[in-house]
């Protein structure tokens, strides 16, 4: 090499003019070719690299059919951080991506590299990367939010137009009313449906027109319909094509923050707006309007309760069942394995269970998704994984292959909110 330095400048020095373009050939060659180390780059597929077994090889969630992943935890188990280490890997092969309940208002932050501190955890040749993402917040949360809308966030309004009469009924919290006033409520869809735009007003010329109730029972239908006039549940300004944001590449996340602040009491606004969207971004991809998908419901025992029937549990239910034909993959997040119908565990494909579950979370895990001997041996089961089990490990089942692993996750690509888990 040596050498060979010391005849190019040597060359450089005594050719004439006529040997310049080969010498400026020769020395971008070796500066662009001859010396440059190869840059190594992961290449993502449908077999996704997650993390690494105790063995030291990689772990790969296998992804080349729809999947439904249950992720359970409690607040700071590291719930979020595999939640979003997976869609940042997922959208790198070109899926769809739509956080349905950003339940702490994290994913914005997803738009920038992942922090320097967490980058050891990446595989090799894996780079920090953010994602093009928008997150939108309902206009409902205006009441909460008080003028102040969160950071980095937009506000956004469903199409009143769109809403089934589940939605309607769940809207209203019909579960709460008599079956005279459900009656009334029926009534009332039916002559609103289609119907975009409608008022207070609007309703309440319907009431009047039912000649069956009396003048205090009109009133009183009345006052359970005024919340939905100063709710801002529908604002016609603030409407937006999510479908066309997904199809230009971009990661849309809805904002929940704050969601469990209007109870369980009076308007369901935030299990009518999650099943209106969800709705909206499978029949897209039914269509194949937009690519392969994956839908993420953090807190999903709050929109999928096991003791209650809110319109998005139907549609959540639905879409486990049906669309996986269709490639939409799903991931529930969730801080108990009880608080969820067992018709999800049992469609789950993987179960990721953090370091920090007691025995008897372990042992749920193991019956309801059937990964046990016989009843009999699951305590026992449950305690070896639990002492095997070390500081952010993760047990991961995959219920198909019947495998137990445990795995030391990587990190998001992106940039993590660490406020968060």
């Amino acid at each position: 090499y040596y050498l060979l330095c010391v005849w190019w400048d040597k060359m450089s020095e005594n050719d004439n003019e006529s040997m310049k373009p080969l010498r400026e050939l020769g020395n971008n060659y070796f500066k662009d070719n001859l010396f440059k180390e190869e840059e190594k780059i992961m290449k993502y597929g449908k077999q996704l690299a997650i993390g690494r077994k105790r063995n030291g090889s990689i772990y790969y969630l296998d992804m080349r059919e729809a999947a439904r992943i249950v992720i359970l935890g409690k607040t700071r188990s590291g719930k979020s951080f595999l939640i979003r280490a997976i869609a940042d890997r997922i959208k790198k092969i070109g899926y769809s991506i739509v956080y349905l309940t950003d339940v702490k208002n994290e994913a914005f932050s997803s738009k920038e590299p992942v922090q320097e501190k967490f980058r050891h955890l990446l595989l090799d040749n894996e780079k920090p990367e953010g994602m093009r993402i928008v997150t939108l917040r309902p206009t409902f949360f205006k009441q909460i939010d008080r003028g102040s809308i969160p950071k980095a966030n937009r506000y956004y309004s469903v199409n009143l137009g769109a809403m089934t009469k589940a939605d309607f009924m769940t809207l209203m919290n019909a579960e709460s009313m008599t079956q005279p006033q459900q009656i009334i409520l029926e009534i009332i869809f039916e002559k609103m449906a289609g119907k975009e735009n409608f008022s207070l007003e609007d309703i309440n010329a319907v009431i009047d027109e039912i000649n069956e109730l009396n003048a205090a029972q009109k009133l009183a239908m009345r006052f359970k319909f005024r919340p939905l006039a100063t709710s801002y549940f529908y604002e016609k300004e603030h409407e937006k094509n999510i479908i066309d944001m997904i199809r230009n590449d971009i990661a849309v996340a809805i904002n929940m923050e704050n969601f469990d602040q209007f109870g369980q009491g009076g308007f369901l606004y935030p299990e009518v707006f999650v099943s209106m969207v969800m709705r909206m971004v499978i029949n897209a991809r039914v269509k194949k309007v937009i690519p392969p998908m994956l839908l993420i419901l953090d807190e999903s025992s709050r929109f999928v309760p096991v003791d209650k029937n809110p319109c998005c549990k139907r549609d959540v239910m639905e879409a486990v069942d049906i669309y996986g034909r269709y490639g939409i993959s799903m991931v529930f997040g969730v801080q108990e394995i009880t608080k969820i119908p067992i018709q999800i565990v049992k469609q789950a494909r993987f179960l990721c269970i953090p370091y920090s579950a007691d025995v008897g979370t372990i042992r749920d895990c193991l019956i309801m998704s059937s990964m046990v001997r016989n009843i009999q041996s699951s305590s026992n089961d449950a305690i070896y994984l639990k002492k095997s089990l070390k500081k952010y490990e993760w047990l991961i089942l995959d219920t198909i292959n019947n495998t137990k692993e445990i795995v030391k996750i990587t990190c998001p690509l992106s940039n993590h909110v660490e406020t968060g888990d």
